[in-house]
């Protein structure tokens, strides 16, 4: 898997991960955003690792 769509998906997830927390908190104050935006970019974050590291050092199909 590619460094761009590694990115891709963690951007992708924190984005629904931030949408979910709106639909769910039912709030658009000023401070619900901010709050809610900076989990969804500490998710992201951390679901990119989590990507990469799979991808680094998670099992390979073997090849006959």
């Amino acid at each position: 898997m590619s460094t761009q769509r590694i990115i891709a998906q963690a951007v992708a997830g924190a984005l629904l991960f931030f949408g979910f927390k709106l639909l769910l908190e039912r709030s658009l104050a000023t401070e619900t955003l901010l709050r809610e935006g900076q989990f969804a970019l500490v998710f992201g974050a951390i679901y990119g690792l989590y990507l990469a590291l799979r991808n680094r050092f998670g099992k390979k199909p073997d090849r006959e």
